[in-house]
């Protein structure tokens, strides 16, 4: 699928990373998947801390410390009451 030789991600693309095109209109399709490679990895780099770098701490109702609550270890709402 082609990009649009008009969009804004076009022309910085063409204008840093494929400065050797001769047609202003089309990329070939390996390019199309390596300019949709690129953009993604960039959105996801990282995503991963918005987890990694969450801190939760439980706490009973005489504000004792019970626990770390980690995401991946199950739903913050089946770790206590809420009151």
């Amino acid at each position: 699928m082609p990009c649009n030789a008009r969009s804004p991600f076009f022309i910085y693309l063409k204008s840093y990373f494929l400065p050797s095109m001769e047609d202003d209109n089309a990329l070939t399709q390996a390019q199309s998947l390596w300019a949709y490679a690129i953009f993604s990895a960039t959105i996801l780099f990282d995503i991963g801390r918005i987890v990694s770098d969450l801190e939760v701490k439980i706490y009973d109702r005489n504000n004792h410390f019970i626990k770390n609550w980690l995401p991946f270890e199950g739903s913050l709402l089946s770790q206590g009451q809420f009151l």
